[in-house]
């Protein structure tokens, strides 16, 4: 049961990297009638959705680990950072070759070396999606501090960030604020770590603890798919909102996902999306370079007026999917599968 492969979360994972492309280039998709805003205004939501599938993987992966605990802390770090940093960097490199390099250096080089570092700087990162990286590293490192807590690591989890989130505010005269976006831009690791944001993990990692509890029932299951299903579209449309809709709503998707993972059940979403799943973390890098890129080659062999904006948006998906596919192969499986034959200690 535990090493069962996901499907379906591979699938969500897949939709939701493929909904913040289209949120990013909706700009193409409008016209007379605003397609982008209509169907791709809420895509922006893939992002807490990874978030939570993100604390959720993080316990289905590490639940059988050998007893050395300082070797898993530096195992488990040293294979985020393997799998986050190397195609980060290197968008982030091409993204700056696309776009005014010296416009962003003109805060100081250091900004860019806090980019690298995953350290805060009140704006948005060169390649916009890089904030949501910030939050992911101090997730990782309080996951892999765990390690340390043995038996007791979930308590140490959940207690450090309900710490962090409800107590460290009040302590260091902060405002208490539980709107997750409030933060998007923190000026200091202060800002980051008492974030809502770092809610979605937690409920990520409360959802791969509790999965053995459940008494497997089909039929019900299908009832709770179809409800969260029906929940999201409705919040995705705008016709229903309210406090942390969000978290709850995209919790329910996630959670009812992988009780369907955990019973055999396959959503009906065609299998390639599986596939999108894979290369997600790709796709959610690539695309913003091509919705620069694209115009300005277009523009500069003569051909930006003779195309429609709604072709443009599918070139962008189409580029952004098949260089994913390449860079998945070449970066996140071969490279990465060096890096770790190099740098992480075998059994």
């Amino acid at each position: 049961m535990l090493n069962r492969k996901l499907q379906n979360l591979q699938k969500l994972r897949g939709v939701s990297a493929l909904l913040v492309c289209c949120y990013h280039s909706r700009a193409f998709l409008n016209g007379d009638i605003q397609f982008g805003e209509i169907l791709f205004k809420m895509g922006f939501i893939g992002v807490p959705i990874f978030f939570i599938i993100s604390g959720l993987i993080m316990v289905h992966t590490t639940k059988e680990l050998s007893s050395n605990t300082f070797r898993n802390v530096y195992d488990f770090l040293l294979k985020r950072i393997i799998r986050v940093v190397p195609l980060y960097y290197l968008c982030t490199i091409i993204f700056l070759l696309a776009t005014n390099f010296k416009n962003f250096l003109d805060d100081g080089f250091v900004r860019i070396i806090k980019v690298f570092l995953f350290i805060p700087i009140g704006k948005w990162p060169p390649l916009d999606v890089g904030w949501t990286l910030n939050y992911e590293m101090f997730f990782y490192l309080l996951f892999g501090i765990s390690f340390l807590f043995r038996e007791k690591r979930y308590i140490f989890i959940y207690f450090a960030i309900l710490i962090l989130i409800f107590i460290v505010p009040l302590v260091v005269n902060e405002p208490l604020i539980l709107y997750p976006y409030y933060y998007l831009f923190p000026k200091t690791y202060l800002d980051l770590i008492i974030n809502p944001l770092l809610l979605f993990f937690l409920l990520g990692v409360f959802f791969g603890n509790t999965i053995v509890f459940f008494n497997f029932n089909t039929n019900l299951f299908k009832i709770y798919a179809s409800f969260a299903i029906l929940i999201f579209i409705l919040f995705y449309f705008n016709y229903i909102n309210f406090f942390q809709a969000d978290l709850i709503i995209c919790g329910l998707l996630v959670h009812s996902t992988l009780l369907l993972d955990y019973t055999n059940i396959k959503l009906p979403i065609p299998k390639i999306f599986i596939y999108f799943g894979d290369i997600s973390y790709s796709i959610y890098l690539v695309h913003l370079i091509f919705i620069i890129y694209l115009p300005q080659f277009l523009t500069q062999i003569g051909l930006i007026q003779f195309i429609n904006t709604k072709i443009i948006f599918l070139l962008i998906i189409i580029l952004t999917i098949v260089s994913s596919a390449i860079l998945n192969e070449l970066i996140e499986k071969r490279f990465t599968k060096f890096l770790k034959n190099k740098l992480i200690r075998q059994n």
